[in-house]
This record gives structure tokens, C-alpha cells and sequence, in this order.
């Protein structure tokens, strides 16, 4: 229903020649889901959740005006949730949204010898708050050993 949406009523124009949307991109959305840890994603709450996000990630992030971002997240998306998840529409809609797989990255890259190789999570890191100190961490050190 959402890829139709996007299909029907965001077709490219000169402006936006780059809203081509095929069903490679409702792959990618599945890829992502399917990519995420049975662990972390342990109920239908946070399923839904990262359903939004991996259709925020595919969709929205192309889109280069405020009101095509709108129709999808506020239209198209939340509709979607109310209607058929309305159990999980509180945790599923709540912003902001963040998911990553870089929580412990900074631990990581100090305990690691081979620190690409380490496996991450894909979770919903919660707000912004949470993130910053992380990403701070990883940029002292990045700045500690580029240092001239």
C-alpha cells in the first residue's frame, strides 16, 4: 500500500528527477527488516517500529521537499499504522527515530584488533540524546590518533 502511494502520487518531474521508485526499493525495506537481530526485535511494537524506519530510511530520505516528506510520514505512514497496527501506534510513531548499529562501536574499536570484523546490532538507539555521547566518543578518539 505505501509503495503505491509513493508510485501514484510522487512521480519524477524535472525537479524531481530522481523520485523513481521500482520494487527494488520495497526490497530494500525487507532487506532491512530481515537484516535486524531477532533478539533486540522481540515484539510486534518494535517490529513495526523498524518497519517505519526501513520505509523512512528507503522513501523519505530521496525526497527533496517538506511536503513530499509529510504526505509519507504523516499521511501515508502514520495512517498505515493506526489502521492495521493500532496496538502498536504509541512506541511505532514516536520520535525522533534512530536506529544504528554503532552502540558500542567505541568499545569496539578499543577492545578489537580487528574492529570492522566485530558484529554490530541494528537498534533503535532511542533519542538523540543517547546518541551524542557515542558519536562524541568515537570522534575524540578519531581526533586522538589523527592528531599531526
Amino acid at each position: 500500500m505505501l509503495h503505491q502511494a509513493v508510485l501514484d502520487n510522487m512521480p519524477p518531474t524535472p525537479t524531481k528527477f530522481h523520485y523513481i521508485f521500482s520494487l527494488r526499493d520495497l526490497s530494500r525495506v525487507f532487506q532491512g527488516i530481515c537484516q535486524a537481530d531477532p533478539k533486540v526485535i522481540n515484539n510486534g511494537n518494535i517490529l513495526v517500529r523498524l518497519w517505519r524506519n526501513e520505509c523512512m530510511r528507503v522513501y523519505e530520505d530521496r525526497l527533496n521537499e517538506e511536503n513530499d516528506k509529510m504526505f509519507l510520514s504523516e499521511k501515508q505512514l502514520t495512517n498505515l499504522i493506526k489502521t492495521h497496527f493500532p496496538n502498536a501506534a504509541a512506541v511505532a510513531l514516536a520520535d525522533p527515530i534512530v536506529w544504528g548499529d554503532f552502540r558500542e562501536a567505541g568499545e569496539i574499536l578499543v577492545k578489537s584488533d580487528n574492529p570492522y570484523a566485530d558484529p554490530r546490532t541494528y537498534e533503535d538507539l532511542g533519542s538523540w540524546e543517547k546518541v551524542r555521547p557515542i558519536l562524541d566518543y568515537i570522534l575524540e578518539m578519531y581526533n586522538a590518533d589523527k592528531t599531526p
